[in-house]
């Protein structure tokens, strides 16, 4: 999967926000995050696709994004 996606995928693996998932449940986790995402913040992707990095404004948007996702679940 490109870069921006492996960023987002693996700092949320990271920090925490996919525990309590099934292990058998991580892969559809990240396949609805990464759609959500691309639709409803794609700036995010951009941001880190164009810049290369997750500069601290990005982190704090990706933090928001992620708990928004997951109380959509």
């Amino acid at each position: 999967i490109p870069f921006e996606k492996q960023v987002v995928v693996l700092y949320a693996g990271v920090n925490g926000y996919m525990d309590g998932l099934e292990i058998s449940d991580i892969k559809n986790w990240e396949k609805k995050f990464i759609e959500y995402l691309e639709k409803m913040h794609s700036d995010v992707l951009e941001k880190i696709k164009t810049s290369g990095e997750l500069s601290s404004e990005i982190e704090e948007k990706l933090k928001k994004v992620i708990q928004d996702f997951k109380n959509i679940k």
